[in-house]
């Protein structure tokens, strides 16, 4: 699944302008939406992102377990 070309556009268009709102509270949500952070003693590997399918998050998982 390839992004919309409009993404890489410096030109404002119809879908940036529609889609814009929904930029602003998408960051606004992923900044930090649970408060304080948590300062583990462990050292942690984050796997992945906010991608919803086909990023191979689960085989690297399974390959480093």
């Amino acid at each position: 699944m390839r992004p919309p070309n409009f993404w890489w556009s410096n030109n404002a268009n119809v879908f940036s302008v529609l889609l814009s709102p929904f930029a602003y509270f998408y960051g606004k949500i992923s900044e930090r939406p649970f408060g304080k952070g948590y300062q583990s003693h462990l050292k942690v590997l984050c796997i992945g992102n906010f991608v919803i399918g086909g990023a191979g998050k689960t085989p690297l998982a399974m390959f480093l377990a």
